[in-house]
């Protein structure tokens, strides 16, 4: 297998949004669906968005800390790491796992390249757990 070069990514503005909202209220962006009222708006500010009714929006970005893994060995050293079944997450789809004690979220922007993103307060650690696996 070949080693898996990490990247870090550029930071991005990012929005949580908590509540329900409607399927159109937000064509045009870019939304990770990450469970029943849960959205991650990617490359957005609150004040982009239209208003969400019900919904409360939270501008994040800052929080997170991001890498890219990319080849023909990064599902499997993201195997090694999680217990999710990596090469069935469909490219464009995003979900929450634990690796190393840490939650992550994953998400597959490619046929062999994957982002993930933790809390920034546990960024240095995680990139060591990253290089151990």
């Amino acid at each position: 297998m070949k080693p898996v070069e990490l990247a870090t990514l550029p930071p991005e503005r990012l929005v949580a949004i908590d509540g329900a909202i409607a399927p159109d209220a937000l064509s045009g962006f870019t939304v990770l669906h990450l469970g029943a009222r849960e959205h991650l708006v990617l490359d957005a500010c609150v004040a982009d968005l239209p208003d969400l009714a019900d919904a409360l929006a939270i501008d994040v970005g800052e929080g997170w800390a991001g890498w890219s893994l990319a080849g023909a060995g990064a599902a499997d050293l993201l195997n090694r790491g999680c217990t999710l079944d990596i090469p069935r997450i469909a490219t464009g789809h995003a979900t929450r796992t634990v690796m190393g004690g840490v939650t992550v979220l994953l998400r597959r922007t490619g046929a062999q390249r994957w982002d993930l993103r933790v809390d920034r307060s546990y960024a240095a650690w995680f990139e060591e757990f990253l290089r151990g696996l």
